[in-house]
């Protein structure tokens, strides 16, 4: 496996910044989100640097708050789906016959196209952030749960595993 020190160091730099941009939006903002500053659906010019809505709110100064939502989401829908993988991969790996059952669902998850069943199930489920952060996390899992599965496995087989083993 290459490693790529500068794109991880990119990555964190990018994460850090949209962390940053986050907790400081109140401040960095140019006007109030729910102030209207302008005429409705001005182009970008001078005073709004991404220009305003249908209602002459400033789009710039509504995006930057969006990010901590964003951020949570994010984080949370990681956790959770990173979990999952591990719970499902470990069981599948290392207790063969519980491989029955995770797998095929991670296959059928993986067959089905994504968009449409995120908008069935926020459809049926309603659509809120509990929602979407569940619906995201479940659907997310099964890549991962192979790839540890796989890992699970191979160490499994390895020559190291196999000696001790015989060894008691």
């Amino acid at each position: 496996m290459r490693r790529r020190p500068l794109s991880f160091w990119l990555g964190c730099l990018v994460l850090a910044a949209y962390a940053l941009l986050a907790l400081l939006s109140s401040w960095i903002a140019p006007f109030d989100p729910l102030l209207v500053t302008g005429s409705p659906l001005a182009l970008p010019g001078q005073g709004h640097l991404l220009g305003t809505n249908d209602l002459g709110q400033d789009t710039l100064s509504q995006l930057i708050p969006g990010t901590r939502g964003t951020l949570i989401v994010v984080a949370l829908v990681t956790a959770i789906s990173t979990a999952m993988s591990w719970l499902a991969g470990l069981a599948a790996g290392i207790f063969r016959s519980w491989e029955a059952v995770p797998m095929p669902i991670a296959d059928l998850v993986l067959a089905l196209p994504s968009l449409p069943l995120y908008l069935l199930i926020l459809t049926l489920a309603g659509s809120n952030r509990v929602t979407l952060i569940l619906t995201l996390a479940g659907t997310s899992w099964p890549t991962f749960a192979k790839i540890v599965r796989s890992i699970v496995l191979t160490t499994r087989s390895a020559p190291y595993v196999e000696a001790s083993s015989a060894l008691g």
